[in-house]
């Protein structure tokens, strides 16, 4: 006959319960799903947060670099513009571009995080041109096709300081 290893009316041993190793699987599970959830989130961060939307919001400048050789006729080779978002003392947004070194210009009552086509697609606007961009850093120009890149101040910086030389 088999021996019984306790029932719900016998006492268990000092300092266990029933529950304990449920607890500690508990806590391992979720260790475990914290850990892989931080390993895959690094390197795919990007596709899952949209970086340009978050600096947009947050006030970091942003840089719209046009595509060499240009492809559209709005936009010239070796141009930059940069993107800054503020919010005024009312409560709206105000955008203000700087075209190369010039002055700035700044529109009030434009809106950062709008969206048009869908959900993952926003838009800014140089002068009277708007150009959708998503994750991807890849703006948009309706009609035209894609017309350059968005880059972090830091990382046109660092490629300025390596460019290519054309023999």
């Amino acid at each position: 006959m088999l021996q019984s290893q306790g029932t719900l009316d016998q006492p268990l041993p000092t300092g266990t319960t029933r529950t304990t190793n449920h607890v500690r699987m508990a806590i391992a599970g979720i260790l475990v799903a914290v850990v892989v959830t931080a390993l895959l989130l690094g390197p795919y961060r990007k596709f899952v947060i949209n970086e340009w939307r978050e600096r947009a919001l947050s006030g970091l400048p942003i840089l719209f670099v046009p595509d060499c050789p240009s492809t559209s006729p709005d936009f010239k080779c070796g141009d930059t513009y940069t993107i800054t978002f503020r919010k005024a003392g009312d409560g709206t947004w105000c955008q203000q571009v700087r075209h190369n070194d010039g002055e700035p210009a700044e529109t009030c009552g434009v809106a950062p995080d709008a969206t048009d086509s869908s959900r993952v697609w926003r838009h800014f606007t140089l002068g009277n041109i708007q150009l959708d961009y998503s994750w991807r850093g890849r703006p948009l120009h309706r009609g035209v096709g894609y017309v350059g890149w968005l880059m972090t101040p830091e990382d046109y910086a660092a490629r300025q300081s390596r460019k290519l030389a054309v023999r």
